[in-house]
């Protein structure tokens, strides 16, 4: 998998202030830079001539000030259970480009985003975990962007692993679909961090997953992490169906557990692929060669498009069942599904929503 590039690079005032903006703007010397005032609105001459912004903004990094709050809760949907995940906004976008991928409508900006004041970023979550210092948080910085495609020019990892290694009351988790773990050997992370792992068919991923490590690289790069103290986590988001998906994700499982011990994984999570109209529109107009919208779907709640419900619980107990076959105590949860599919699926309720932190509270 190759490194993040950027052709160009657009710098809003203090972007390039203090030492960790210095220090990523010196990785690329030869790069062109491009002072501005606002970059949505005077980057428009990148774009003119381009079907695809999108794509065209996965070349382009942007170093700003972030102005907003860095720490904040996962938002979940209207009546789906939710795990009280927290997200570091760190930096926003990725350089790959999966299909099914919530950014291409969610982000109001296309380029890489690097925020320089990661200083601001630290204080505001070592204040937030003073607070509250008898919960246990399980943050991470991969909802808006993956934690480690471009960690090869922030070196945020290390910097995150230093900070949460001194933290009693927090786990760290970074989450990829990379392989770029090389800069996490020999960092005293205390037990603290959470490495964790998209996963997936590599059927799915040759087919919907552009610029990703494979299955195998990514599992490699998992027992590699494992070898050096990290605890593990995977996360089977989306799950897809598409003829003979069964066998493909058992595959998947019994890979998994052919590269790493079951012990040292703390949690996996299954989710079934939902899209808003946004998202179904973006893959029909960038991607329409891609199968992912075929099946049959049902509006939710939350104005998302779900499999049918038989169908989508039938393919969470596949996974469950084959899942214990190898870890018969695996922590296992789902992402964005009701009280319904929990009872269904596992027979009980792990938690009360005010207090979903005690299913991850293994420290």
């Amino acid at each position: 998998m190759k490194n993040f590039v950027p052709k160009k690079i657009y710098i809003e005032p203090d972007g390039d202030k203090g030492d960790y903006a210095e220090a990523i703007l010196a990785k690329f010397p030869d790069v062109e830079r491009v002072y501005v005032t606002d970059y949505r609105k005077e980057s428009i001459d990148d774009f003119k001539s381009i079907d695809d912004s999108i794509s065209i903004g996965k070349e382009i990094l942007l170093m700003r000030k972030f102005k907003g709050a860095f720490l904040k809760k996962c938002p979940g949907s209207k009546g789906l259970l939710c795990c009280n995940y927290y997200v570091i906004n760190a930096h926003t976008n990725c350089p790959f480009d999966c299909t099914y991928c919530s950014l291409q409508n969610y982000l109001n900006t296309q380029a890489m985003v690097i925020f320089s004041n990661i200083d601001d970023m630290l204080s505001e979550i070592s204040d937030e975990l003073k607070k509250y210092p008898n919960r246990i948080f399980r943050i991470g910085t991969g909802e808006l962007a993956d934690s480690l495609a471009i960690d090869s020019i922030t070196n945020l990892s290390s910097i995150l692993i230093d900070f949460f290694s001194k933290v009693d009351n927090a786990v760290l988790e970074l989450k990829t679909k990379s392989d770029s773990i090389d800069l996490l050997e020999g960092l005293n992370h205390n037990g603290k961090t959470v490495i964790s792992f998209s996963v997936n068919p590599q059927k799915f991923i040759d087919a919907e997953e552009r610029g990703v490590a494979t299955l195998e690289e990514r599992l490699a790069a998992a027992k590699k992490v494992e070898s050096w103290g990290y605890r593990l986590a995977f996360h089977f988001d989306p799950v897809v169906m598409f003829d003979g998906f069964e066998n493909e994700y058992k595959n998947v499982i019994k890979l998994i557990y052919s590269y790493v011990k079951p012990d040292s994984i703390d949690w996996i999570s299954v989710g079934g692929f939902r899209y808003s109209k946004e998202i179904k529109d973006a893959i029909k107009e960038r991607f329409p060669k891609s199968t992912i919208l075929s099946g049959e779907f049902w509006m939710s709640d939350d104005q998302k498009m779900r499999y049918l419900y038989k169908e989508r619980s039938e393919m969470y107990k596949m996974i469950r069942d084959e899942i214990r076959k190898y870890h018969p105590k695996a922590p296992l949860y789902m992402c964005m599904e009701s009280s319904q599919m929990w009872r269904e699926v596992f027979g009980y309720l792990p938690y009360i929503e005010e207090n979903a932190h005690q299913l991850f509270d293994f420290r």
